[in-house]
C-alpha cells in the first residue's frame, strides 16, 4: 500500500499503481483504487490551489481512508468520520489507510486513530 500512496504522489503512474496493488486485489478493485486515487487527488489539489492550502490534499486522502474503510467494513461510524475528517496531517492519513489492511475490525482501527 505505502508503494500505492508513493505512485499517488507522482501523479498515479498507472503501472507502478498496478505493481503495488498486485499482490493485495484483484483487478477490478486495482482499478477502483486507483480511479478513487486520482479523483481524491484532483478535488485535493484542486481545493488546494484555490485555496492556497494543504488542507485540499488533507480532505483528499482522509476520502480515501474513507472508502477504504468503507469497502473492508461497509458501514463507519460518523465517530470514526469526524475523528479521521479532522485530521490535517497527511502522513498520518496515509498511514491509517495502510492500517485498514492490518485491523480485522473496525474497533481495532479506532485505536490506531488514538
Amino acid at each position: 500500500m505505502a508503494k500505492a500512496f508513493a505512485a499517488h504522489n507522482r501523479r498515479l503512474e498507472a503501472a507502478a499503481v498496478n505493481d503495488a496493488l498486485k499482490p493485495v486485489f484483484k483487478d477490478e478493485e486495482k482499478t477502483m483504487i486507483r480511479t478513487i486515487f486520482e479523483e481524491k487527488f484532483d478535488e485535493g489539489f484542486a481545493v488546494g490551489v484555490v485555496e492556497g492550502k494543504a488542507e485540499g490534499k488533507a480532505e483528499g486522502k482522509a476520502d480515501i481512508v474513507l472508502t477504504f474503510l468503507r469497502a473492508e467494513f461497509l458501514k463507519v461510524p460518523k465517530r470514526i468520520e469526524n475523528a479521521i475528517r479532522s485530521m490535517t496531517d497527511q502522513t498520518a492519513l496515509e498511514s491509517l489507510a495502510t492500517q485498514i489492511l492490518y485491523c480485522q475490525s473496525l474497533k481495532e482501527f479506532e485505536k490506531a486513530l488514538h
